[in-house]
């Protein structure tokens, strides 16, 4: 291995990782806006249903803004879905250049530092075996062979991004509640 293509697979791991920590940054960000958003339209439900004009059309505001609240709570799920298939994804990848930099310690590189049970392990059986479908069509010529590193992966049990998840489903709930029982109160009038 030449000196440029360990220097090649260093930059790379190191891009990696700072993209993931950029991933990472938005991942909290969206969730303090989204959380600044379901905050701000239960301030702007009470601000107008203060108002003689807000007190008419508050039935008919509360639906909506549930659903604009919603929709955010399912945009933050998906991001964290995304985010965590873009983390296993580049976490594979840092593994692979590690390995060809000589890092990882196994029977044919006893010298690296870094044990071979270190390795990302898939969260799923079907995870598995997609990625290993994924490896077996490297055709380069197979016009179905895309990049699956776009698709969602669901957070792992109690890691953080699985944190954020259920903030947002929680979010969700509370809103998808709301708006049940304003429709009711809508229906009732």
């Amino acid at each position: 291995m030449t000196a440029q293509n360990d220097e090649n697979y260093r930059l790379l791991i190191e891009s990696e990782w700072k993209d993931l920590h950029h991933s990472r940054i938005q991942e909290w960000s969206a969730l303090g806006i989204i959380a600044a958003a379901h905050i701000g339209l239960v301030q702007f439900l009470k601000l107008i249903n203060e108002t003689e004009i807000g007190k008419t059309i508050i039935n008919y505001l509360t639906p909506l803004c549930c659903i604009i609240a919603l929709t955010f709570s399912v945009i933050g799920i998906l991001m964290v879905c995304r985010h965590r298939r873009l983390m296993w994804v580049k976490l594979n990848w840092i593994y692979e250049a590690e390995d060809k930099l000589g890092l990882i310690k196994k029977s044919t590189n006893p010298s690296g530092i870094i044990p071979e049970v270190f390795k990302m392990k898939n969260d799923s059986k079907k995870n598995n075996d997609k990625h290993n479908k994924e490896k077996e069509s490297d055709n380069p010529t197979d016009k179905n062979n895309k990049s699956k590193w776009n698709n969602l992966m669901w957070p792992r049990r109690l890691s953080t991004s699985w944190l954020m998840a259920m903030i947002y489903l929680v979010f969700g709930i509370i809103d998808f509640g709301i708006l049940v029982s304003s429709i009711i109160m809508i229906i009732i009038k």
